[in-house]
């Protein structure tokens, strides 16, 4: 039998131990995250009251996930303008419906991004994938006042699915959630459809 030689096994073993060093190193923040959940389970996260009628401006909070983030209202659509809009929060996609309103606010989130980039929101969504169907959202306008959804879907869809920003013809008040997936890159979207708990309101 015939032993492979030592350059070849280096060209092979080398690779194999770099990737996952590079993946951290350059997102460091998502696989802690990810290790917390791991070791922790599902977080405790913020409470909030299911009959709250107001809390801060434009604030989404998924408690079971452990998320609060400011909604930050991008005024063009484009990568430059989202990218910005990123370093401060979750961003509301615009010419799509307000929270609260009859329609489908997007808002759209990084699960992960490179140390070097600025922002304290680089993984705001990193546990998106982690949600659960029949979780509660809550979201405020700018007004403040607050409202909360429930989970009805979860998926993985292409990242030119543009049929996901649709209103649905204004009949329904429904919420999208979006990040990137898997990590690192932005080959698919996470998607999570909620739908407003009106009984609540």
């Amino acid at each position: 039998m015939v032993r492979p030689k030592a350059p070849f096994l280096l060209k092979v073993i080398v690779p194999l131990l770099l990737i996952p060093g590079i993946m951290f190193f350059t997102n460091p923040n998502y696989w802690i995250t990810q290790a917390k959940f791991l070791i922790n389970g599902k977080p405790a996260g913020e409470y909030i009251d299911p009959n709250l009628k107001k809390m801060e401006p434009n604030i989404l909070v998924i408690e079971t996930l452990d998320i609060k983030t400011p909604i930050i209202f991008a005024e063009e659509t484009n990568e430059e303008t989202f990218q910005k809009s990123l370093e401060n929060g979750v961003v509301h996609y615009p010419g799509t419906a307000k929270i609260g309103q009859k329609g489908n606010p997007y808002i759209f989130g990084h699960s992960s991004d490179y140390i070097w980039k600025k922002g304290g929101y680089k993984t705001v969504f990193a546990l998106l994938p982690k949600i659960e169907i029949g979780s509660y959202i809550t979201a405020s306008d700018e007004r403040g006042n607050a409202y909360r959804y429930k989970v009805v879907e979860a998926f993985v869809a292409s990242s030119n699915d543009v049929h996901l920003l649709d209103q649905r013809g204004y009949e329904k008040k429904l919420l999208t959630l979006q990040t990137s997936y898997p990590i690192g890159t932005a080959l698919k979207r996470f998607i999570v459809i909620a739908e407003i708990m009106e009984q609540e309101k």
